[in-house]
């Protein structure tokens, strides 16, 4: 039984959407998301409500799952094994191309309702044996991701470069990123649209000859940003990597140079700019650099 979701409070300008995975062991009769009995919902779906913030359960067999809707009751599971995702329904696996055609249909289930609301980002509150292949399937649908993925550590190596994705272990930083500690959002985009699509043709057509952008491309893109927060009268601006590489090109995708951008990105930092977020391996697309304006402040002595 599927209802019509209100958005109402969910509005484009909040664009981070919380979400954590569905369990087995539900309410018989089904309902809305609190039919999910399992510990770790129960505490996500009371923290988010405590603090207010727009979420959903990712179901392994209605996509997200909105506070305010209703479904049956169901016994389907994601799996990933030996680099494959496969689907089971009442314990039985379904057969190859039936799970291909499930997993179709809940990264594009995913896509339209975080296009649809506005949700550019996504927490990702994961725990359990089986989490790797619900953010497998996320990161297809936030991401555009169509590479291939050996194992559980290639698929978080590809989401941490991906960065739109972030994904929580413990209650304690879902608390950090409902706070707003942990994932920032990049506050200016300098670049017409016009000159973005300049940018990825050329650099699309370069990553096709000789492996991915260049520095130089990086480069020239950030000075674009830091030029315009700069005449519009702003005192810094922060940039993050996913941003910057997206404007230029090659990004998301197999010939990205997240490395290389972010690289371009550390190079430019002077006295009194700071690096505001960062991952584990420091040059994820989840990079935030906070720059001092105007540029030559610093140099000056003000």
């Amino acid at each position: 039984m599927n209802t019509t979701r209100n958005a109402e409070g969910l509005g484009p300008s909040r664009d981070r959407l919380y979400v954590t995975h569905c369990c087995r062991d539900k309410e018989p009769a089904g309902g809305d998301p609190s039919m999910y009995r399992a510990a770790r919902v129960r505490r996500f779906i009371d923290k988010c409500r405590a603090d207010g913030v727009p979420w959903a359960i990712f179901s392994a067999e209605y996509a997200l799952f909105f506070p305010d809707e209703r479904h049956d009751e169901y016994d389907t599971t994601l799996h990933f094994r030996r680099g494959q995702l496969h689907v089971y329904r009442r314990e039985l696996p379904l057969s190859p191309p039936e799970s291909e055609a499930h997993v179709r249909r809940l990264v594009q289930g995913v896509r339209l309702r975080l296009e649809g609301l506005g949700f550019d980002r996504v927490e990702f509150y994961v725990q359990g044996r089986r989490p790797t292949a619900y953010l497998l399937v996320m990161h297809r649908a936030l991401d555009d991701c169509l590479q291939e993925h050996g194992s559980a550590d290639e698929v978080r190596q590809c989401i941490e470069a991906a960065g739109r994705l972030h994904v929580v272990t413990n209650i304690g930083d879902l608390e950090k990123a409902i706070a707003g500690c942990e994932f920032h959002h990049s506050q200016v985009t300098a670049l017409s649209r016009a000159q973005a699509a300049q940018r990825r043709q050329r650099s699309d057509h370069s990553a096709t000859r000789t492996g991915g952008p260049k520095s130089d491309g990086f480069r020239e893109a950030l000075k674009g940003l830091l030029e315009e927060a700069e005449r519009s009268g702003q005192s810094h601006v922060e940039v993050l990597a996913g941003d910057l590489h997206r404007g230029v090109g090659g990004y998301p995708g197999r010939r990205h140079n997240m490395p290389g951008c972010v690289g371009v990105m550390r190079a430019e930092m002077g006295p009194g700019d700071e690096v505001v977020n960062a991952p584990p391996s420091g040059k994820g697309a989840s990079v935030i650099i906070r720059y001092r304006l105007p540029r030559g402040s610093w140099k000056e002595g003000e």
